[in-house]
């Protein structure tokens, strides 16, 4: 089967890409020849690609993306290497367009993707205080901005074959934002996939007694709430660290307020490979205002690193099961709730064990080699409803 996929940006360092390269490379295994499409490519990135032997095509056009040249471009390409299905991997992109006219032109089923939360455009509101300009505008414009999205997803969706989301929850909420129906066959949820796996060797060191985030340094991840969460539980937890793994623009405010706050045992690692720190430690911490998928708890699953996350976003609960292979915190988000919760746990090594143990098994779920399947079987049903 020959596949097309479409993304703004590829190569890149992000995400989605992070996502496909994966599910590409999972795919080029099991004899798929599967083709890239972007509109412009980060430099930086391009070694990763060329060593994934994926082949790649670039727009004519990048500034203008809903252009006639890149139709052009992207319908020739389709005809002329005679792909089986395309895939809109990145819904988001301001160019359903270009990918919609072009695989309907060259009569090729397509195949949506959309790697975040319905709510996303709700949500986004709320990122700044409203008494910011940027809040401000967002909350004013938040009608207009809702309506547009609205109207777009509704031309998306009756211009493809298949409509992917994340989390089964992700469904009722695409739903119940643009009035199509619940149990519309067109509906898929597949979750991301992870591919990270437990060392041996490692394995043989043991965890230490470390709690773990791991993320951009973002304020939508709050870590201000975790590093404020950390004041009040450090001192129930004599000889356990807090470490931070990640970067972003939030880094420097985030080390005033560990400085302010007089935080003791934890630690600021900067951007690094988190597998050696998923296997160290023994909880995660989550409390992001919204996610689409917690792809960094079923990553820590796989290594028993127990989660302990905020009830933020609904696709929460196809990774967790509360108490069973991690912990939930309620909506309310009250610092006392996740104390409770983290000294439980560190302070109970059976509890913590069989809840790691439990964690190891859930994550198999979201493995590459569970998650490719639910693609196979994605791309048969795709094809068979055009014959």
């Amino acid at each position: 089967m020959k596949l097309l996929f479409h993304l703004p940006c590829y190569p890149a360092i992000g995400g989605i890409q992070t996502v496909t390269d994966i599910i590409v490379k999972e795919l080029i295994k099991k004899g798929y020849e599967v083709h890239i499409i972007s509109h412009f490519e980060q430099a930086s990135a391009k070694s990763t690609n060329a060593s994934n032997g994926i082949k790649t095509f670039l727009m004519p056009d990048p500034r203008l993306r809903d252009s006639k040249p890149n139709r052009h471009y992207m319908l020739n390409l389709i005809k002329e290497n005679k792909y089986d299905l395309v895939i809109f991997q990145d819904s988001y992109a301001p160019v359903e367009k270009t990918v919609i006219e072009s695989a309907k032109s060259a009569n090729v089923p397509l195949i949506t993707f959309e790697h975040s939360s319905p709510n996303f455009v709700r949500n986004k509101r709320h990122l700044q205080p409203v008494y910011t300009f940027k809040g401000f505008l967002r909350q004013v414009l938040h009608p207009y901005l809702l309506h547009r999205d609205i109207k777009r997803r509704r031309y998306i969706f009756s211009n493809c074959r298949k409509y992917v989301v994340l989390s089964r929850f992700h469904i009722d909420e695409f739903s119940h934002l643009t009035g199509i129906a619940y149990d519309n066959p067109k509906f898929r949820a597949i979750p991301n996939p992870t591919t990270v796996h437990e060392s041996p060797t490692l394995a043989k060191n043991g965890k230490k007694n470390q709690i773990l985030f791991v993320g951009r340094l973002v304020k939508e991840k709050r870590v201000d709430c975790l590093l404020r969460i950390w004041k009040i539980t450090q001192p129930y937890l004599s000889g356990w660290e807090f470490i931070i793994v990640g970067d972003g623009p939030e880094k420097k405010r985030l080390h005033s307020l560990s400085d302010n706050l007089r935080l003791s045992n934890i630690r600021f690692e900067g951007f690094k490979n988190p597998s050696i720190y998923y296997q160290e430690s023994k909880i995660l911490l989550l409390c992001s205002k919204m996610e689409g998928w917690g792809m960094v708890i079923a990553e820590a699953m796989q290594y028993g690193c127990v989660p302990v996350c905020l009830d933020s976003f609904s696709s929460l609960k196809d990774i967790i099961d509360h108490e069973e292979n991690g912990i939930i915190i309620g909506k309310q988000n009250v610092p006392d709730e996740w104390r409770k919760a983290l000294t439980t746990l560190a302070t109970n090594d059976e509890q913590l064990t069989q809840i790691s143990e439990k964690a190891k098994d859930k994550a198999h779920t979201f493995d590459i080699k569970s998650v490719i399947l639910h693609w196979e079987k994605l791309f048969n049903e795709s094809i068979q409803n055009q014959q």
